[in-house]
Parts: C-alpha cells; structure tokens; sequence
C-alpha cells in the first residue's frame, strides 16, 4: 500500500511541475524538471538537469559568484558542479538562464553544442545582423575580435544589437577557439630587398641577421596560436 502511494504521490508531482513547467515565462521555463517514462521494465520517473546521467540541452549547476543579470556565458567552476562567468579567453559551456543572488544558488546553463533552439546572450557592444559572435568579457558576445587575444566563436546572430547590454537572439554553436596575433613583423621582400657588399661588412651581416631572427618571431607566434585547434586571424 505504501508503494502505490509513494508512485500515485510522484505521478501527481510530476504532473504538476510539467504544468507549472509550462506556464512559467521565466527562469524555470524549459528545465524540464520532471517527468515519466516508459521501458520494457516498466515505468520510471526521470528528472532531468541532475549532476549525472544525460541532459536535453540544460543543466544545472551551483554559480559560483553572484550573478546579478541573465543569459551571460558561463564556464566550468572551480568545482565540477559550479559555473562561473566567462572572460573573453575562456571556454564557455553555456548561456546561464538565471539570476543568482548569492553564490552556491542553483542556475539553469543552456549547454552550447546541444541548445534546442536559438539562444538570448548579451552584447558586450552594438552587434551587426548577421555577424558571427565570439566571447567577450563579463560573459557577454561581441563582433569579430580587433584586438590579439584568445576568443572563442559561439555562433551568428540573426539580429542586430544596438548597443553595450542588449540582449540578442544567437544562433549557438559548438565554441570554436580563435587566437588573434598581431600583425607580423616581417614583409614581403624585407630579406631579399637586404643588400651586401663585394665583401659583407659586420652591418650587413647584421642586419640579415635580425631580419632572420624578426622572421623566427614570427613562425613562433604562429607556432603558439596553433599549439591548440584554433582559428588564427593576423592583425
């Protein structure tokens, strides 16, 4: 008797928090808190966003510092079950749905790679229509980086933002890294335009020298950017 009031009880829970799913505009909406299944071996309540198992597109994590506003990026906390906001550098794991006023509080992540819809984040400054975005910090996006640095590429915007703290529909995607370097310091023919005496003084041996050594630099910093799968975009 006492099992069949536990499983009515849980059947009637879960209904409710389906409904009460629905309904909600805000943080709770898609969270997909609860539900039944069905197998071969009979039925089984599921809830879903649990540290373990499988997850439809979200889950949940502790935040780790307080999150005063909603849909910035996050990444991976000190912990495995915290989430902290992204920098610019950072890996993002997801958009953080919620608000969180102290840390430790529960967020909801809508995980990148398998989102299923378009995502909100927050510009960082006015975006173009169309652009691809990419990390920013303060867990916000922003258009194709201007400054060398590591970014990652999160996905396309299909509309604009007007300006820094607008709240935009994205297209997300599986982050893609991106290192901007600056512009290389040898151009074409800075060797070959070098010239020598009928026999090379200490100067001109020199100054192949540094032109060599300026070429070096720049094979390195390549080297660097690509020390990972990346991106690579020269100033």
């Amino acid at each position: 008797m006492t099992t069949i009031i536990v499983l009515s009880t849980l059947v009637a829970l879960g209904g409710a928090l389906r409904a009460f799913n629905r309904n909600q505009p805000g943080k709770f909406r898609n969270r997909g808190l609860i539900g039944l299944g069905k197998s071969s071996e009979g039925a089984y309540l599921c809830f879903s966003n649990v540290a373990s198992g499988i997850h439809a597109g979200h889950i949940t994590k502790d935040a780790e510092v307080v999150i005063s506003t909603r849909y910035l990026m996050g990444k991976l906390g000190t912990a495995v079950n915290q989430v902290d906001i992204c920098t610019a550098a950072d890996e993002p794991l997801g958009v953080i749905t919620d608000e969180a006023a102290a840390a430790g509080d529960p967020v909801n992540v809508a995980l990148f790679g398998s989102a299923e819809s378009t995502q909100l984040m927050v510009a960082s400054e006015a975006i173009t229509a169309g652009a691809k975005v990419y990390t920013a910090a303060g867990g916000k996006v922003q258009n194709e980086p201007a400054l060398a640095g590591t970014y990652y590429q999160v996905g396309k915007a299909p509309e604009a933002g007007i300006a820094d703290g607008d709240v935009i529909e994205v297209d997300a995607q599986e982050p893609i890294r991106v290192v901007v370097i600056a512009a290389l310091g040898n151009t074409d023919n800075e060797i070959g335009a070098l010239t020598f005496s009928g026999t090379p003084t200490q100067a001109e041996a020199e100054a192949l020298r540094d032109k060599c050594e300026e070429l070096a630099d720049d094979v390195r910093n390549i080297a660097g950017a690509l020390a990972q799968p990346s991106l690579v975009k020269v100033l």
